[in-house]
């Protein structure tokens, strides 16, 4: 392989190393605030099999953010919920989700086929005039300095090795990433290890009576999941008894003769088998210098809870507009600290859930031949983020912001893009000098919604962050001047389609 002799080194802002789902969505992010970003991956061509298949309407507002959700939303299908059963089918846990358009302006729950998720957020970053794709390409080396990253790129297609500059460098490069072991990032291990057989089949007819609802399967001497995708996709997971090796279960007689109970090989044919160790770890840091980890880079789940690809996307879209904020000078390197504040236990929080599911499934099914019990209802799981910020706190502060419903129609996402907004009570903003702030600010008198969210929290400001988390809120002048002290609270994106809907409204 040879060096290239390029003198001119190209240089940008934010360079990302990895192209799943983790990666494809920061860099939409990212392009929304006109930066130089270079996404590298080191496959030719997609994975174009099966891997994630759920995500939440939090997911969904990043899409909208993003101008893919509707895109999405005709791919996907509303997820009914998870139950837990014994060998007989009785019910030992009930997740039920709604089929009604939630808080966040989407149903709470979906299913989808990954290739075509990737496929979209991928042609949309291909309409972005600041980000490069290089295809191909693998990161080999990283020297870095208090301004900057100097990257060597391996790059297989064209047989040479050539050298990148960037402002930033994130690992969205999976769990055995390049660049969290050049920060020399120590996991803490929570010791959920398990292998698991997962089997993606396709069927060629019509099999209503297997349901909709994702089922664990929690008698007999070997855990399983069922869990229908989009289309005619359904995935069965099976955990490995102990003593089976990998070779047999991959075997096709010894995975049709799991799936035997369900469905047989003139009924499917098998897509994907893949033997899995599911694992559970947390990097102890996510930011060191102009370093920076996202998705499963910086943690692992087991599957239990359909959150593993979630997690990542919420990373992305806590740390877009953080990174935006530093290069577009409105605070300093130090502010990145935050994104590892806020996003290390908020994702150890679904980590740690998502085993407590899994060793249900051994201890329920340890009860399953007893005596009758009633049912575990269980609800979604909505932990606050980390707290960064010195500031008075409601308790809705660091939560998830609901989306309200214009009278038109129109969710107000639409309008803020990724950008803060502030909701305002009309009594309130008279005493406040609306001109010093550049942000979208909603009064109380502009729609019912914005005055119904107000009373809903009892408060007369609330500010929102880019990612839709609550910042803060306010009900004296006095709260407000400090809420919005901080220097970082400043217009970061041109959502072209929110500024022209906002002037229609007479807002800023």
């Amino acid at each position: 392989m040879q060096s290239s002799t390029k003198t001119n080194i190209d240089h940008y802002h934010v360079v990302i190393v990895g192209m799943g789902p983790t990666g494809l969505v920061l860099a939409n992010l990212l392009g929304l605030a006109d930066l130089r970003i270079l996404i590298l991956d080191k496959f030719m061509e997609p994975y174009d099999l099966p891997r994630a298949v759920h995500l939440d309407d939090e997911i969904m507002r990043i899409f909208q953010v993003i101008g893919v959700a509707n895109e999405m939303e005709k791919i996907f299908r509303p997820n009914l919920g998870m139950r837990f059963v014994d060998e007989k089918n009785n019910l030992l846990l009930d997740w039920p989700r709604s089929q009604e358009i939630g808080k966040n302006g989407w149903k709470p729950s979906y299913k989808f086929h990954q290739p075509d998720l990737e496929r979209i957020l991928y042609n949309r970053i291909r309409k972005l005039p600041g980000v490069d794709i290089k295809k191909g390409c693998e990161a080999i080396e990283a020297v870095s300095n208090a301004n900057s990253v100097s990257l060597r790129v391996s790059d297989t297609k064209r047989d040479t090795i050539y050298n990148i500059e960037s402002d930033f460098v994130v690992g969205c490069d999976g769990a055995r990433s390049f660049v969290r072991n050049h920060m020399g990032i120590e996991l803490e291990d929570f010791g959920f290890v398990e292998d698991w057989l997962v089997v993606d089949i396709v069927l060629k007819k019509e099999r209503p009576d297997l349901g909709l609802f994702s089922i664990q399967f929690c008698g007999g001497e070997q855990p399983a999941t069922y869990s229908p995708g989009t289309g005619h996709r359904l995935r069965w997971e099976f955990a490995l008894k102990e003593g089976t090796c990998k070779e047999e279960a991959l075997n096709p007689e010894y995975v049709w003769g799991l799936l035997s109970r369900w469905v047989n090989s003139d009924e499917a044919d098998i897509e994907r088998k893949a033997i899995y160790t599911f694992r559970s770890t947390l990097a102890n840091d996510w930011v060191k210098g102009r370093f920076v980890l996202a998705g499963d880079s910086a943690h692992l789940t087991p599957p239990f809870m359909g959150q593993g690809m979630c997690i990542g996307l919420r990373d992305t879209s806590n740390l877009a507009w953080k990174l935006i904020s530093i290069l577009k000078s409105h605070t300093t390197l130090s502010f990145l600290n935050s994104y590892q504040i806020e996003r290390r236990p908020h994702a150890k929080e679904y980590i740690l859930t998502a085993i407590k599911l899994g060793k249900m499934l051994g201890e329920l099914r340890s009860e399953a031949s007893g005596e009758k019990r009633k049912p575990i209802h269980m609800k979604s799981l909505t932990p606050k983020i980390g707290k960064a910020f010195k500031i008075k706190e409601a308790d809705f502060a660091r939560n998830l912001s609901m989306q309200p419903m214009l009278s038109n129609g129109e969710y107000i996402d639409e309008l803020i893009g990724y950008n803060f907004c502030l909701y305002i009570d009309e009594e309130l903003a008279k005493d406040y000098k609306m001109d010093a702030i550049d942000i979208p600010i909603f009064r109380s008198n502009y729609d019912t919604s914005v005055k119904e969210y107000l009373k809903s929290l009892s408060t007369k400001a609330i500010l929102v962050r880019p990612d839709k988390y609550v910042l803060g809120s306010a009900n004296t002048l006095e709260e407000l001047n400090n809420l919005l002290s901080f220097k970082f609270i400043r217009n970061l994106t041109d959502n072209m389609y929110g500024k022209e809907k906002l002037n229609q409204w007479g807002l800023k």
